[in-house]
């Protein structure tokens, strides 16, 4: 029993580190979640992009791209020198410019409109493809309707019928589009908090466990191993259960109404089958150092990296095909397999939910499998 006391006094020593991880990450999914509510799939406004158009060409068709972009964009007039142009853009005051070139209108009217535009862009913008698709657009539109037949005027009046269309998105009556469970912007970023807070209370009672000379100490002890052993994985499991609990409250605190309900406790198990990864994984991390200045780079290095690639901090949807591919060689992106189904849970839960938090225990029994292993190594290499 002292030997558990002794080790639950130097988790609460390390509690503040860890209280203020939860902290964060209690505020940032707050912040998430409050300002879904306000995101409407049906509340949408084209941008209205900062443009110069310089028309060198002074032809209908060249006047019609013009009009076209005045409208869908705001037009500023700058100067048409080499000088002027560079100034515009390193300063922002437009993000792109395009030159309308001599011969525009020719070489749209022959289908090949190579050179017939120039455009250049300020430095770190990501607006440009957006008007030059425009412009893309509107040409190709104008250049079919003249190939079918219309005349010059006709085919600007339809063209421009075309590219301002507005397109109409409506859903069925009395159905409203489906919306992301409000506990899946809590319990989305809970790996990279749950890994941190364990590494900072947990960590230090491993590395301390392990010292030389608190080994030695206890080896001649009358205590047995075993019992010390059960003390000091008893003080681990408190620990955590602990922050489990700190976790399975502030998600009740923060939506109540959304944590009554089923889908609340598969959160729970899934965030449960997590905790024994991190645990196993703090095990090992805290056998394998002796310094607890390492426990900052551990949890940057593997706390962050994983948390990125394995769709926490960035939505797998954004990740190429390679990174999601090597991803599943960690436990993290098993658990974002659950959390993603449970976004728009359906009242059941899917085999391949279940089969995530199973991969899950398993990554954690072989982590812990490592972790012994080296236990062993080393007690057979003192000996």
């Amino acid at each position: 029993m002292q030997v558990y006391k002794t080790f639950i006094k130097i988790a609460l020593r390390n509690l503040g580190l860890a209280i203020m991880y939860i902290s964060i990450f209690t505020s940032l999914s707050f912040a998430l979640a409050n300002s879904s509510k306000n995101n409407d799939p049906l509340d949408f406004e084209d941008t209205k992009i900062d443009i110069a158009v310089i028309d060198k060409d002074n032809t209908d068709t060249s006047k019609a791209v013009y009009d076209y972009l005045d409208k869908v964009h705001n037009i500023k007039d700058i100067g048409d020198d080499e000088e002027s142009i560079n100034d515009e853009l390193y300063f922002k005051n437009v993000m792109q410019v395009i030159i309308l070139e001599k011969g525009f209108e020719d070489k749209v009217m022959a289908g090949n409109t190579e050179g017939a535009i120039v455009s250049y862009e300020s430095p770190g913008s990501n607006s440009s493809y957006i008007v030059s698709n425009q412009i893309d657009t509107y040409v190709s539109t104008l250049v079919t309707y003249m190939k079918a037949g219309y005349s010059k005027s006709e085919a600007f009046g339809k063209t421009e019928n075309v590219v301002l269309e507005d397109v109409k998105v409506s859903f069925p009556d009395n159905e409203e589009p489906p919306k992301p469970d409000a506990l899946s912007y809590f319990f989305t970023f809970v790996p990279y908090m749950l890994f941190c807070a364990l590494l900072n209370i947990v960590g230090p009672m491993v590395m301390v466990w392990n010292r030389p000379e608190i080994r030695t100490r206890t080896a001649i002890s009358s205590m047995k191993f075993s019992t010390r052993t059960g003390a000091v994985f008893g003080a681990m499991t408190t620990c955590s259960l602990g922050v489990l609990a700190i976790f399975g409250l502030l998600a009740f605190i923060v939506y109540k109404d959304a944590f009554i309900g089923q889908v609340s406790i598969y959160y729970m198990l899934n965030t449960t089958a997590y905790l024994l990864v991190c645990l196993a994984l703090v095990f090992l991390i805290g056998n394998l150092t002796s310094k607890q200045q390492m426990l900052a780079v551990f949890s940057n290095v593997i706390g962050l990296s994983t948390s990125f690639i394995g769709g926490v901090f960035v939505s797998r949807s954004l990740l190429g095909d390679a990174v999601v591919n090597f991803s599943k060689c960690i436990p993290t992106y098993w658990y974002i397999n659950v959390t993603e189904e449970l976004k728009f849970f359906d009242g059941t839960l899917s085999n391949l939910a279940w089969k995530s938090m199973g991969v899950q225990l398993l990554f954690a029994v072989a982590i812990f499998a490592i972790a012994m292993f080296i236990i062993k190594f080393r007690q057979q290499k003192a000996n």
